[in-house]
């Protein structure tokens, strides 16, 4: 499970075996944890996380959506072009 990031005490993270999904990161922090999809940006799945912190964890991957893109793709080999 390849760590990202890190945003206000979540772990921004994949999984390594889940290439066959759209990108997507996975979120976590204590009991909370979120699937967010990357392309278009928007949560799928949540639980434990309050409104306010999904907003502010979804504008932090809309900030940086290039950037984790580009992870996701290059730890699993995607070509960009």
């Amino acid at each position: 499970m390849p760590t990202v990031t890190e945003q206000n005490g979540s772990r921004i993270y994949f999984f390594s075996n889940e290439p066959e999904k759209s990108p997507h990161v996975r979120v976590e922090r204590e009991d909370c944890t979120a699937l967010i999809f990357l392309d278009p940006v928007r949560v799928v799945e949540s639980n434990g996380y309050d409104l306010d912190s999904l907003s502010s964890l979804e504008s932090f991957i809309i900030q940086n959506h290039d950037e984790l893109l580009g992870k996701w793709n290059g730890y699993f080999g995607i070509s960009s072009g």
